[in-house]
C-alpha cells in the first residue's frame, strides 16, 4: 500500500483541483505511517529493496493517470482508501497485532489515526464536506463509476 498512498498523496500535493484539495485532510494521510511500518518490517534502506507488486503498480499507474487527465476523480480514491482505512483501521490494526504477535503497536502505524479524536464525528464532517462539493451529476457519476 505504501506505493499507492505515495502516488495518491503526491498527486494531492501538486493538483490544482480545488475539490481534491478540500477533501485532502492531513489527519488521513498515510504515507508517513506506512514508512514507519515498512522500516519496522523490512529494516533500514527498505526504499532501495522493496518494489511494488504488479497489482500495486497497476493501481499506482491508474492514480497517476487520473491525476493528470481527470483530477476530480481522485476524490473516489480519497473516499475509498481513506474512509475504508479509518472505518476498519482499529479493528484491522488489532487483528494484525495479535496475529503477527507485534509488540507496542510496532508495524501497525498505518492503522493508527492519532490526530483524529472522534472517528464518528470526523467521518460525519468529511461526508458533509464531500456532499457540499460543487460537482455536476455527471461528475458524481464518474467518481462512482470509474
Amino acid at each position: 500500500l505504501y506505493f499507492v498512498y505515495r502516488a495518491m498523496e503526491d498527486s494531492f500535493d501538486v493538483t490544482s483541483e480545488d475539490t481534491v484539495k478540500t477533501m485532502d485532510v492531513k489527519e488521513l494521510r498515510r504515507t508517513d505511517a506506512l514508512k514507519l511500518d515498512m522500516e519496522y518490517f523490512y529494516g533500514p534502506g527498505w526504499e532501495n529493496k522493496i518494489r511494488p507488486s504488479p497489482a500495486a503498480q497497476k493501481y499506482v499507474n491508474r492514480v497517476l493517470e487520473v491525476a493528470k487527465t481527470q483530477p476530480r476523480l481522485l476524490i473516489a480514491h480519497q473516499y475509498t482508501r481513506y474512509l475504508g482505512d479509518l472505518f476498519g483501521g482499529q479493528m484491522m490494526g488489532g487483528m494484525a497485532q495479535r496475529s503477527l504477535k507485534l509488540e507496542d503497536e510496532k508495524g501497525t502505524a498505518f492503522y493508527t489515526f492519532d490526530e483524529i479524536d472522534n472517528t464518528k464525528d470526523f467521518i460525519t464532517n468529511w461526508y458533509r464536506d464531500l456532499n457540499e462539493l460543487d460537482l455536476s451529476d455527471e461528475e458524481k457519476k464518474q467518481i462512482v463509476d470509474k
